[in-house]
Order: structure tokens, then C-alpha cells, then sequence
């Protein structure tokens, strides 16, 4: 699909209608939410401020049910863009209507209107037009940068592209980097390496590999994950995990093994606290929830051996912590991801990352997803009816 891209767009003194996603629930005084969303935003919000257009923001944000709108209101994040950008921001209490629109009319290039939380109109959840229209009418052109909505179907990323010219549609700068790298993965000729390295949310990783065990060519687990695989292969019960976090795995194991997809786990890791030294552990179950941890010098050589074979990962879950004193077998990881120039799209908890690391800053991810349910499930082909919709536009 070729959505246009903003680089392409003449923006001076236009109207843009931005849609985001700050996707947390506020709490008094700012205390969540800050950076959680606003990392990834901040990119294209700076673009576009520095193309001199007249932004106007389409917000949402999940909103704890009978609290005061006063006390929740989208107020905080509008004084924070303002300290960080250092330019006029406006703030209307209404999101269609008269008089957001006249302010968007009316404002200085350079400026940003904030329109309240869309998730408190009934139009918006609804997906219906004559919402959709009234939100168009706020701007020019309309840029998506909440990709994250993507599997849910709104008035502000379905209904309202019949209200746009295809020449006045963007998407922003985070919402192309992860449709395009959802179409790599997606892609009918490629087979990718799914890197498993979750300690929490083991049931979401399980799903998703489950989802994408068709475009899998080898899965290796790491962490609490690897434990799991340990037990259900050498059928022991003596363990905390739920029934249903077990059938999981078995069905991930059994998919693999008649797909014939190779499946690669921990055989050794070191582990110690804070006033122990760190300590090699062969053929024992992961845990070691409270110190520090990291793969052995084998399980190194063996994901490096895997990792070789490879030219595209998905990596679900923590990365290698190279900052860390403990940096054996993790350290091989990386060499050979470096060496061999290897792709990685890390898709790590929505709770987690924040940010969009490149290969540079980063040295490991060439692309880090800030949206993992969302992520996964595009590449995974569930229902994503604003992207179906932008795919069924732009051809």
C-alpha cells in the first residue's frame, strides 16, 4: 500500500487534523501517561510544527468510568507539549462544533488546538458519519497517528476518510514505520526468526506464536519461557504455571514439530543477586525473579548459531540488557545480529516500550513496535479495519 507520506505534503498554514492514541488512564496531577505515549507522538507533532502548519489534535485516552472530566480532562497533555515545544497551544473543551472549528480557522501556523477526549462522544465509539464529518471539518488534511486503534473501528480512523480527498490523507511518521514493517513480516516471501523472551504476559507470546506459527521458520525462547518449554518436554508437573498457560505451549510445540519449525531454548544462564557473584546454572528451571540474569556461554553460541541462519527476527519480549555486568552469552547475540547485519522488529509489552529505538541509537533493534497487542495482530492478519480501509483506498 502507498499511503502518502508526510514528507510529500504541503503543510505551511494548513489545517492538519492529527489523530492520537495517549492510550493510558490519567490520574490527578499528570501522574501518568507523560512520556508513556507522548514518545511516540513527538516526532511527527515536531514536524509538523516545524512545517508551519495549524495542528489540530483528535486525542483519546482511556478514562476510569464516573470520575470527574475536570480532574480528567486531556489539559495535562496540552501544558506538556507546551513546555516542550514552546508554542501556542489551545485547548477547547468541545471536539466538533462551531467553536473548535472556528478556532482552527482562526489560530497561527505553528500553533496546536487540542480537542477533548473522542472516546467521551458516542459518534466516535459508533463509527458514525455525521460524527466523522463534523471532525473532518476541523481540518484540511488528516494524518493517522494512531495506529495503535487500528484494530477498532472509529469515526476518526474508519468513516471519516470519506471525507477527505486521497491527496489530503497521511500517515504519521510512527504509523508508517510500523505498517511498513508489518508488511515485511507479513510478506508472503518471507520467513522469519520469532525470538520469545517474556517473563510476564507468557499467554499473549504463546498466542502469538501461535498466530504466526505459518510465517515462522524457527522460534527460540528465552527467559521464564524457556522454562516452560523444559517442563512440558520432559513431562514434569512440580511447577507454578496455569493449566492453560501449559496446553498453550504444548500446542505451540506441536504446531512447530509437524511444521517441522526448529526450536531453540536455554540449556544454561547465569543468575545472582546483588551481593553474590554471578553464578553458571545448567539444566535447571528458570528462577530468579529478584537478581540479575543472562544466557551461559552455550545457549550464546546456540542462539548465535541459529541467529546466522536468519536475515529477518521478531523479537516478542526483553531484549538482551548489553548495559548490564552480566553479558556472557547475550553478548554473542548481539555480535552476531551486528556482524550479520540481521533486521530485528522487537514487539515487547505496551506497558514497556515507549519509544522508537533504531538500529544506531540502539545497536540491537532496527525497529522497536510501540503498540505490541496491535502489532502482532496486524502481522498475524486479525481484523484491522482502519488499515483495511487505507489498503482498500490507496490500492
Amino acid at each position: 500500500m502507498n499511503i502518502p507520506v508526510l514528507e510529500n505534503a504541503e503543510l505551511k498554514d494548513k489545517r492538519v487534523l492529527l489523530r492520537l492514541d495517549f492510550d493510558h488512564i490519567f490520574e490527578k496531577n499528570f501522574k501518568r501517561g507523560k512520556m508513556d505515549r507522548f514518545s511516540i507522538v513527538e516526532p511527527t507533532l515536531r514536524y509538523l510544527l516545524n512545517a508551519k502548519a495549524k495542528i489540530v489534535i483528535a486525542p483519546s485516552f482511556t478514562r476510569t468510568k464516573n470520575k470527574n472530566k475536570t480532574e480528567y480532562s486531556i489539559e495535562p497533555y496540552a501544558r506538556h507539549i507546551c513546555d516542550i515545544f514552546k508554542c501556542n497551544v489551545y485547548l477547547t473543551e468541545y471536539v466538533v462544533g462551531g467553536l473548535p472549528q472556528k478556532l482552527s480557522q482562526d489560530m497561527e501556523p505553528g500553533s496546536i488546538l487540542f480537542l477533548e477526549n473522542l472516546f467521551e462522544m458516542e459518534g466516535e465509539t459508533n463509527a458514525e458519519n455525521e460524527f466523522a464529518e463534523k471532525l473532518s471539518q476541523l481540518g484540511d488534511i488528516y494524518v493517522n497517528e494512531a495506529f495503535s486503534l487500528s484494530g477498532a473501528s472509529l469515526a476518526s480512523n474508519t468513516a471519516i476518510y470519506d471525507f477527505f480527498d486521497n491527496e489530503n490523507i497521511y500517515a504519521g511518521l510512527n504509523f508508517e514505520s510500523e505498517y511498513t514493517n508489518m508488511l515485511m513480516l507479513n510478506s508472503s516471501e518471507k520467513l522469519f526468526t520469532l525470538c520469545l523472551n517474556v517473563d510476564t504476559d507468557i499467554t499473549e507470546a504463546l498466542a502469538a506464536a501461535e498466530n504466526l506459527i505459518e510465517r515462522i521458520d524457527r522460534i527460540l525462547l528465552l527467559g521464564e519461557i524457556s522454562s516452560l518449554y523444559s517442563l512440558v518436554k520432559s513431562g514434569a508437573d512440580n511447577h507454578n504455571f496455569s493449566k492453560n498457560v501449559v496446553n498453550k505451549i504444548k500446542k505451540v510445540v506441536n504446531s512447530a514439530e509437524v511444521r517441522g519449525i526448529e526450536i531453540v531454548h536455554m540449556v544454561d544462564y547465569y543468575a545472582s543477586d546483588e551481593n553474590s557473584k554471578a553464578q553458571l546454572i545448567r539444566n535447571e528451571i528458570f528462577n530468579n525473579k529478584q537478581g540479575y540474569i543472562d544466557i551461559g556461554d552455550e545457549t550464546g553460541k546456540i542462539f548465535s548459531d541459529a541467529l546466522s541462519e536468519s536475515s529477518l527476527v521478531l523479537w516478542l519480549g526483553n531484549k538482551p540488557n548489553k548495559e548490564s555486568d552480566l553479558v556472557f552469552g547475550s553478548a554473542k547475540i548481539l555480535d552476531t545480529i551486528n556482524k550479520n547485519a540481521l533486521y530485528v522488529i522487537s514487539a515487547g509489552s505496551d506497558k514497556i516500550n515507549t519509544e522508537i529505538i533504531s538500529q544506531t541509537e540502539d545497536g540491537f533493534f532496527q525497529f522497536q513496535s510501540s503498540c505490541y497487542n496491535t502489532f502482532v495482530n496486524s502481522i498475524a492478519s486479525e481484523g484491522m479495519p482502519a488499515i483495511e480501509i487505507l489498503e482498500a483506498k490507496f490500492g
